[in-house]
């Protein structure tokens, strides 16, 4: 069974992970934690989903500081429920 002992720090370190801003030994470390647990690997799908989505939205129309803040507190409640293995 994976040891989730270190998924608070990469769920910490994957909006820069996806913006490419880690270094490289940082950004190895992380796609070996991905490789073995399915949990950050939801959490990292969710999350280039919802940038993409929010950055689709900005280019129609753009978002509302209270439409970017609702889509943050859901997206950390979804890292919560994944963290404790939750849907």
């Amino acid at each position: 069974m994976h040891d989730r002992h270190g998924c608070g720090e990469i769920f910490a370190n994957l909006s820069s992970y996806v913006d490419g801003d880690l270094s490289g030994a940082t950004c190895e470390e992380l796609a070996a934690h991905l490789r073995a647990c399915e949990p950050c690997r939801r959490y990292l799908e969710s999350l280039k989903a919802t940038k993409e989505a929010l950055h689709a939205a900005g280019r129609e129309s753009p978002l509302s500081r209270e439409v970017v803040s609702r889509s943050l507190e859901e997206c950390l409640a979804a890292l919560d429920r994944a963290r404790r293995g939750g849907t």
